[in-house]
């Protein structure tokens, strides 16, 4: 690592804390940890600029990306002013802004190699850090913060999502690699070794995304590389030591990323459901093409649009950063950002060309590599979301516009002001001192604004209405928009209200109008977000309002159709005014989007209106998995006939193994083994393959006494499973076990004896010969026996403790007593291995030593 022989400033340790804050603090996704990464990108900002006005010489450096970057938030201000949640919009804004100020940071502070190359060994240090805390796999609280490692060999370490952590690796490994190409010596074998260290934790993040974008970014740097260096050879042999180091690593333990690897190709574990928010958000962007719906308004705005292919999941992300941008500010925006970064790439690698450095291009090759990953990830997840993660992309992009400017002096120099006159420095100093103070604030006002939304909460758990609503009052003084506020006002004058109220009160609204203004204030705020409709649907259902509370039970459905609540209370106002068919076509949406667990709820329901079978069957969506939770509820209120009709009924449906399974298995659940025989025999010509389906007809044989039917059934299945001697002697000790209820002794053991021909090493076939000899009281031959199945089965108790038994039969007492002490040896606690010693000890007066 370089050693710091000038003095580090102020800003750069400030620098490092947020390089070491932002995934520690579960990624910076958090209103608290948003709000103190941008408080520290304030101060670096503030101390990189009071520092100049104070040497009275002010530095103005341009970018290849000044015009995109302007034209970019031009679009975001055109949607905000559209935005269907401003309050949401300001605080991504927010998030933007701070992002661009570090990028401009970087341009303006780190213009030399050693700033750029201590930032870089920062950066992958850390990196390399978190990358071995990740593959310790440790799990449970540091320091108050939750680690999310271990888990299916998923490392997440403090990010909540292990794509996110993924996502940082992987502009770390980038950085590193190019970091590695720009050294020698010993400082190069150290960067490999922790460059490995974090490509593995990378992979044991069994992020495919991740991979993938960490894969791009490396073939980005070798390509460019060799067509910059010209020396294809050097970079080969480091991609060569690179996947060699990989495989003598996998050959110690990759299987859990293999796998995960081979379902890349598998689209319903790939990720249908992504492709179907995709695809629903597609109608979005058709609605609002130009403007889009506002910055940070996709989980509130999508509802309207999700569908059944994604059901009533709530989806907070579009899990692909480009469609999210689309659909937040419109075509234009995306249009902006992607011409931004083309230019930023084109501008770097043209000056990257033609330098004559050998260090330079591997750092901004690098970098560039690092964004290109993470871009490329970006395409199935929202990892520019992820403020930690956006915060490295944007540092990871000024250093590759710095890496390609350092060949011509000062070519990004804008403007070089002088400030000569200590008037103009004071001036501007308490100036500067002013906007920053005022940026702090504005920055810290979604931090404020959620501390007194929580202490809301608790005055009102507590029933302090009044201090509760002193609270949201004072926070609605600096965000008046915020929705989340406002609802909860109208909770807290509800239920205030709600206390005092006498029948008279609740016929009359008295005081209504005070209560449904604050939940109709969320509304306008948010008019995507359904759920302060069904506020106000609740509110009037309380007060008698039926009308009103059918109209806005409809609003919220509209807003969000796969929701179910909202149908379950309209169903349950349609059954109060009769209208029954409405009520149903009700119950039965909501049940398509609540599931089957609900079932038997919906049906109490229309039961205690008045409702029957006929009624009830209407309710239910006629599919498999509903006709077999209907079943279940008539069977469980004694209409037994009728569930079979409907378990008859699913498979119908779907005619499909498993649903024959859920049938026999409803059969047998009710004992009715009659229909069991029927309809397995029915099924088994549908699936002649299915082995539960055969075990099950035989078992119903069994049960009505068709004992010949049965033995058939489990030949058959003997012979399915003749390479597997274990599974195969099960069916062999059921056919015995059949003989043996018909007290056909001397056929059960001659079945056993077919089963011990074919599999001589499968010690449980000669327990349960033992076991019937004794019956047939041929104790010689049962001993005989049951010592070949302790031979073969030595740990098992069970055998130990019946050859005991047998030894004593055998009036074989001290044989006995050492078999038990075997069995006691094994398992302590067996009860009759010591019943058995004190019988013996008792009879024959045996001295037992040990025990």
């Amino acid at each position: 690592m370089p050693t710091l022989k000038n003095r580090v400033s102020p800003d750069e340790i400030l620098l490092f804390f947020l390089l070491l804050f932002g995934p520690l603090a579960h990624g910076t996704v958090e209103t608290w940890s948003i709000t103190t990464a941008h408080l520290i990108v304030i101060c670096l900002i503030s101390i990189a600029v009071l520092t100049q006005v104070y040497r009275g010489q002010l530095k103005c450096y341009r970018t290849p990306v000044d015009l995109p970057i302007v034209l970019f938030f031009l679009a975001i201000l055109i949607s905000y002013f559209t935005s269907v949640a401003p309050y949401t919009s300001r605080t991504v804004i927010y998030k933007l802004l701070a992002a661009v100020a570090l990028f401009f940071y970087i341009i303006h502070t780190h213009r030399s190699r050693k700033k750029i190359n201590l930032l870089l060994w920062v950066i992958v240090v850390l990196g390399t850090i978190y990358a071995i805390m990740g593959l310790t796999f440790i799990q449970g609280d540091i320091l108050g913060f939750k680690i999310f490692s271990g888990r299916h060999y998923r490392i997440s370490l403090f990010y909540v999502n292990y794509n996110h952590f993924a996502g940082y690796l992987e502009l770390v490994f980038c950085l590193s690699v190019g970091l590695t190409a720009a050294n020698r010596g010993g400082k190069r074998i150290l960067l490999f070794g922790m460059t490995i260290l974090i490509a593995l934790a990378l992979l044991f993040t069994l992020s495919r995304g991740g991979i993938l974008g960490a894969s791009g970014g490396l073939a980005f740097f070798m390509i460019t590389s060799a067509i910059i260096h010209r020396k294809k050879k050097g970079y080969l042999l480091f991609i060569s030591a690179i996947s060699l180091g990989l495989i003598i690593i996998a050959w110690f333990g990759l299987n859990p990323v293999l796998e995960r690897l081979s379902t890349l190709d598998n689209l319903s574990v790939a990720g249908k459901a992504r492709i179907q928010i995709w695809h629903d958000a597609l109608a979005m962007i058709y609605d609002r093409p130009l403007s889009g719906w506002g910055p940070g308004t996709f989980s509130v705005a999508f509802p309207a649009y999700q569908t059944y292919g994604f059901k009533h999941q709530f989806v907070n992300y579009a899990h692909n950063d480009y469609v999210e941008l689309t659909t937040d500010t419109g075509i234009l925006g995306l249009a902006v950002f992607i011409s931004g970064l083309f230019w930023l790439y084109i501008s770097c690698l043209k000056k990257l060309t033609k330098t004559q450095s050998k260090y330079l291009p591997n750092i901004g090759v690098g970098s560039l590599a690092a964004c290109f990953s993470i871009l490329i990830h970006s395409v199935t997840d929202c990892n520019l979301q992820i403020q930690a993660n956006l915060f490295l992309f944007v540092i990871a992009a000024g250093i590759a516009v710095i890496a390609a400017d350092k060949s011509r002096r000062n070519s990004m120099l804008r403007a070089d002001i002088f400030l000569d006159s200590p008037t103009k420095k004071r001036i501007l100093f308490i100036g500067c001192c002013l906007l920053f103070c005022a940026s702090a604030a504005i920055a810290a006002l979604p931090f404020l604004c959620e501390q007194a939304l929580t202490a809301a909460k608790i005055s009102f758990r507590q029933r302090k209405y009044d201090d509760a609503i002193s609270q949201i009052d004072q926070a609605l003084f600096f965000n008046p928009d915020n929705t989340e506020l406002l609802s909860l006002k109208g909770d807290i004058l509800l239920t205030k209200r709600s206390q005092t109220d006498r029948l008279s009160d609740i016929k009359s609204c008295t005081g209504c109008k005070n209560i449904i203004f604050w939940y109709e204030k969320a509304s306008k705020a948010a008019p995507t977000n359904s759920s302060y409709l069904r506020k106000q649907g609740a509110f009037f259902e309380r007060y008698q309002k039926i009308a009103q509370a059918k109209k806005a039970y409809k609003e919220a459905i509209q807003l969000s159709p796969m929701y179910a609540p909202p149908y379950y209370r309209l169903a349950i106002l349609y059954l109060r005014q009769r209208q029954t068919d409405d009520a149903l076509n009700a119950f039965r949406q909501y049940l398509e989007r609540a599931g089957t667990t609900k079932v038997p709820q919906v049906l109490d329901d229309i039961w205690s209106a008045g409702g029957e079978y006929e009624m009830q069957k209407r309710a239910i969506p006629a599919t498999a998995s509903f006709q077999q939770a209907f079943a279940n509820y008539l069977a469980r209120n004694g209409k037994k006939e009728l569930a079979e009709q409907e378990n008859a009924f699913a498979f119908r449906q779907d005619p499909t193994a498993r649903n024959a399974r859920v049938h026999l298995n409803f059969l047998w659940r009710n004992k009715n083994f009659t229909d069991s025989v029927k309809m397995s025999k029915a099924y088994l010509d549908q699936f002649p393959e299915d082995i539960w389906i055969k075990e099950r007809y035989a078992v119903s044989l069994e049960k009505i006494k068709q004992y010949e039917q049965a033995v058939l059934i489990y030949q058959q299945l003997a012979t399915t499973f003749s390479d597997k001697p274990q599974k195969a002697a099960e069916y062999f000790i059921k056919i015995a076990r059949l003989y043996a209820q018909q007290k056909l002794y001397s056929k059960a053991v001659t079945v056993l004896h077919q089963g011990i021909e074919k599999y001589p090493r499968t010690g449980i076939l000669f327990y349960h010969t033992g076991l019937y000899l004794r019956t047939m009281k041929k104790n010689e031959n049962a001993l005989h026996a049951l010592k070949k199945a302790g031979s073969l089965m030595p740990d098992n108790v069970w055998v130990r403790y019946q050859l005991g038994e047998e030894y004593r039969r055998n009036k074989l007492e001290q044989e006995a007593l050492n078999e038990w002490k075997e069995c006691l040896a094994i398992q302590p606690t067996f009860a009759r291995c010591k019943a058995g010693i004190k019988r013996i000890e008792k009879e024959f007066g045996l001295p037992v030593s040990g025990q």
